[in-house]
């Protein structure tokens, strides 16, 4: 008597998943399912998604679930553009990495909308301003450790030396 085999697999792996795969396979889901132009807004539409991709992936992959998820969703949102003649646009390399030209208003100018981050000018120069405020203040907190390891090599340049104290040496055995 033969085993009659089924040729399903499980919906959720037992062993370790595999992150690109299952990264590939909810962004695909996800693509799926958040649509522009439907009934719902994109907000109940990656909460439903999000219900779905637990189902089918399970707790452990929920992590590259919800990264899928919001990249499903940035294609839907398309935040950056910039501006200028079609020759312009062209010039700066924008018409290539567009996700979609639209013509202005007025001018005989065009929006040129990606998801680059230095494709709009003023985003590119919030970019800038957010990284040197990170720089100056990555630069006060060595300033301040090079502030307090100077005050103890004047002390070491003076003669105190510090010593372990009895309820140092007592916590360091406890600790052991």
């Amino acid at each position: 008597m033969s085993k009659a085999t089924h040729g399903l697999t499980p919906a959720v792996a037992l062993s370790k998943p595999d992150t690109r795969a299952t990264f590939r396979a909810a962004h695909s889901m996800g693509r799926r399912m958040m649509r522009p132009g439907q009934r719902h807004g994109s907000g109940d539409l990656y909460a439903t998604f999000l219900v779905a991709g637990h189902r089918r992936f399970g707790d452990a992959a929920m992590p590259v679930v919800r990264a899928a998820a919001g990249a499903a969703l940035a294609r839907l949102h398309v935040s950056r553009a910039a501006t200028g003649t079609r020759a312009e646009l062209a010039r700066q390399g924008m018409l290539s990495r567009a996700v979609r030209l639209d013509p202005a208003p007025y001018g005989g100018w065009t929006w040129a909308w990606t998801h680059d981050a230095l494709g709009s000018p003023n985003t590119a120069r919030g970019l800038r301003v957010q990284r040197a405020a990170g720089m100056r203040e990555a630069r006060a907190a060595r300033r301040e450790v090079a502030r307090a390891m100077a005050v103890y090599r004047r002390a070491l340049e003076a003669g105190r030396y510090f010593t372990i104290t009895d309820a140092g040496r007592a916590a360091l055995a406890g600790a052991r």
